[in-house]
């Protein structure tokens, strides 16, 4: 039988072999610390000591090799792993994971300014806790929030070049109050001023960055993404949702005091010129007869500065508002805004982006994250339109029978509402039915193809007192209640269940078990 050498090893053999494995360890502490960097010196130093494992593990009369010819060859592996790098080995990759929690903290930012209209002072103001080493990463040792300036520094595992050092988001505020942020030494965004100025109160101030020029992303808001460069352009498009609801909701309010589609800004309540809306990747946002026309400008793309991206306004039989984005099919069932008061209608505008840098639809298929993210946010989206449905639904039962004594209208026109389901539409439902009270909504248009068709059910309860409880999807009996109608004794809601394609998943959390 073969005896192998391995087994026989020299103590000054061993202490090479060990002394080696522990080097690999002690160069590579950020393994413990981030699961990306593990793939790359992990595997490359167990292939090294696997090597001198099979360069020791010779039979003992075979040629053995010498603790010179050991340690010449770790030395050449050696080198080879050094001239390899992981993908956060540089100090510009460890610089640009600031970008990955970046969110959380400008979020808190632009809530507090919206609040009490001046800078936070510091991460409690901002809603935070309290102190700036609260927030502490493989490559971050602190963030902290000075007068609404985000000052990131790094340290822990990171490069020697950066420890130590800072990279700075400033705040600013465009003419309607848009936050904008300036990126380190990145250029001041036109027609901005410093977070609070408009409100006198507490102001932002411009901090300098101290990283190093060669690790600075420029800009470092989204160009510096990973991905390819129509990521990065769709990424820098996508920043218009951040904003949109505003103007979104100006138009609707607009819509439904005149009757008409706004035809400017001032008529939608907001500032006169569309440059007064700026950010990063926005030159200016404009209302032409009730269409939103964001135009892409400042550190934008070069392939869509100076071009833009529209959302035309639409109206459902029952006037339930449902936006076209770009080159999106117009909306089934619905007409231009406008159009049932006769007197300013809104108008469709092509966009001049590409159709390849627009998302398909834009309004929630944008969104990031998987498939079934994007279809829990098209479920929830004739969420808004229902709330009014039910407010018709509890002043119609109070209505045909008394306040604690509901009785359920049986359709929709007994609600007080148009004849048909199909009145009411969106982009990702095509009705909402009332059924002796209970709400149906079906869900089609350019909903993903998992829950075209599929219903979802809102089902009333009554209390003791008459006071309705609403009980959505798949949820629980609401405890202590009946069916509406039931203490009348007369028509009676029934219980709905979510169609079978309309998995729970999918449903908002108060339609689940």
């Amino acid at each position: 039988m073969n005896q192998f050498y391995f087994g026989n090893l020299s103590s000054r053999e061993w202490s090479v072999l060990s002394s080696y494995a522990t080097f690999i360890c002690s160069q590579e502490p950020m393994i413990m610390n981030t699961l990306r960097a593990l793939f790359h010196r992990c595997i490359v130093a167990g292939v090294i000591i696997s090597a001198a494992v099979i360069l020791l593990a010779q039979p003992v009369n075979a040629q053995r090799p010498s603790i010179a010819d050991l340690q010449t060859s770790i030395a050449d592996l050696q080198a080879q792993m050094d001239g390899l790098q992981g993908p956060l080995d540089t100090p510009e990759a460890q610089v640009r994971t600031a970008l990955d929690i970046l969110p959380v903290f400008q979020e808190a930012v632009a809530r507090s300014f919206h609040k009490k209209g001046e800078a936070p002072a510091n991460r409690t103001e901002a809603g935070l806790t309290s102190m700036s080493t609260d927030t502490n990463t493989t490559f971050i040792t602190s963030v902290n929030i000075q007068n609404g300036t985000i000052i990131v520094t790094f340290g822990n595992y990171a490069d020697a070049s950066i420890t130590g050092q800072t990279l700075t988001f400033t705040p600013y505020e465009s003419s309607d109050l848009t936050v904008v942020w300036r990126c380190g030494a990145d250029p001041v965004t036109p027609g901005t001023a410093l977070l609070g100025t408009a409100g006198g109160g507490t102001t932002a101030f411009y901090t300098a960055p101290t990283i190093p020029p060669s690790t600075y992303p420029d800009p470092c808001i989204l160009t510096s993404q990973p991905g390819s460069q129509a990521d990065v352009v769709r990424a820098q498009v996508r920043t218009t949702l951040d904003i949109l609801p505003v103007f979104q909701e100006a138009v609707a309010r607009s819509f439904k005091w005149s009757g008409e589609a706004p035809a400017s800004r001032t008529e939608a309540g907001l500032t006169a010129a569309a440059t007064d809306t700026q950010t990063n990747y926005i030159s200016s946002v404009g209302i032409q007869n009730g269409t939103i026309i964001v135009t892409y400008g400042n550190e934008a793309n070069l392939s869509i500065a100076g071009h833009f991206l529209t959302f035309t306004p639409y109206e459902s039989v029952d006037q339930t508002i449902v936006w076209r984005c770009g080159n999106d099919p117009a909306p089934a069932n619905a007409s231009l805004l406008g159009t049932s008061g006769g007197g300013t209608t809104a108008s469709y505008v092509a966009p001049t982006i590409l159709w390849s840098q627009q998302p398909d639809p834009c309004i929630l298929r944008l969104q990031p994250g998987s498939q079934d993210d994007v279809i829990q946010a098209q479920v929830l989206e004739p969420f808004d339109v229902v709330e009014t449905i039910q407010d018709a639904v509890e002043v119609a039962g109070a209505t045909l029978g008394s306040s604690n004594q509901p009785i359920p209208p049986i359709n929709r026109t007994e609600a007080g509402l148009t004849a048909f389901g199909t009145d009411t539409v969106g982009l990702y439902f095509y009705s909402v039915d009332v059924y002796n009270g209970t709400i149906v909504i079906t869900y089609g248009n350019q909903a993903s193809l998992r829950i075209s068709g599929e219903t979802l059910s809102l089902t009333p309860y009554e209390s003791a007192d008459g006071t309705i409880v609403w009980r959505c999807g798949l949820a629980p009996y609401p405890a202590g209640t009946v069916l509406m109608g039931t203490s009348a004794g007369s028509v009676v809601a029934s219980y709905v269940a979510p169609s079978p394609g309309m998995l729970a998943k999918y449903l908002p959390p108060n339609c689940r078990f």
